[in-house]
C-alpha cells in the first residue's frame, strides 16, 4: 500500500479490509505502523482546522492515556515508517464537508509524501468527491464467490476458533448449509460480523 483508495458496495468489506490491514501492520514489526482514522470522528470535531497529525496524536493520547513521545508520531510521519488508514469517506453525508476533508487528506499527503495512506468509500457518489488520481490508485473491492466463501469460512474457524479436523469440517459444512437458506441478493453480505457465543466475532450468512 502506497496511496490507495479502497471502494466497495455497502456491507461489502471495506472497513473490515481496513481493520485487517492496520491489525496485521500492527503485528510485524517490519511493517509501518498503523494510524486508524475513522473520518466521521474526525469531521465530526468543530475544529477543522487542526491537522491530521495532530489529531492522530491527540487520539492516540485519548485511547492509551498516555501521550506519546515528543515527536515520535511526526517522526513516523515523515520517515515513512507509518500507515495512515482514512476509514469511510462515503460516511460524510454532506458533499461540501466531503470535498473538504478530502482536500484535507490530500494536503496531508503532500506534507508526509513518504508516509502510505488507505482511504475506504462507497462507490456510490464517490466521484463527487475523488482524492486526486495523479496522488492516489483506486482498487474496487469484489465480491465472493461460492469457493472464496468456502475458503474464508474454512480459514476463519481454523485461526479464530482454532478449530481443526473433524471439528473444523463440521463448523464449515454447518455454516455453507446454515448459508443456503440466505436470499441470493443477500448472500453478498456473507462476511459481516456478528457476536458469537465464544465472545469473538464471527462470520455471518
Amino acid at each position: 500500500i502506497d496511496r490507495t483508495v479502497l471502494l466497495g458496495g455497502p456491507g461489502g468489506g471495506k472497513s473490515t479490509a481496513a481493520s485487517f490491514i492496520a491489525f496485521t501492520s500492527s503485528k510485524d514489526i517490519n511493517a509501518r505502523v498503523p494510524f486508524f482514522v475513522v473520518l466521521r470522528d474526525f469531521a465530526r470535531d468543530e475544529d477543522l482546522d487542526r491537522s491530521i497529525s495532530t489529531y492522530v496524536e491527540e487520539r492516540c493520547a485519548a485511547l492509551y492515556q498516555c501521550k506519546p513521545p515528543e515527536g515520535a508520531i511526526e517522526h513516523l510521519l515523515l520517515s515513512g515508517e507509518a500507515l495512515v488508514i482514512f476509514d469511510g469517506l462515503d460516511e460524510l453525508i454532506d458533499t461540501s464537508l466531503r470535498r473538504e476533508v478530502t482536500q484535507r487528506v490530500e494536503l496531508f499527503s503532500e506534507r508526509y509524501p513518504l508516509c502510505s495512506a488507505l482511504v475506504t468509500s462507497r462507490r456510490v457518489g464517490y466521484d463527487q468527491a475523488q482524492l486526486d488520481p495523479r496522488m492516489f490508485d483506486t482498487f474496487v473491492l469484489g465480491g465472493f464467490d461460492a469457493d472464496d466463501v468456502s475458503e474464508y469460512v474454512k480459514k476463519w474457524f481454523s485461526s479464530v476458533e482454532e478449530l481443526e479436523g473433524a471439528d473444523l469440517e463440521l463448523a464449515h459444512a454447518n455454516f455453507l448449509s446454515e448459508s443456503e437458506t440466505v436470499p441470493p441478493s443477500e448472500r453478498r453480505r456473507q462476511i459481516r460480523w456478528e457476536r458469537c457465543p465464544s465472545g469473538r466475532s464471527g462470520p455471518r450468512s
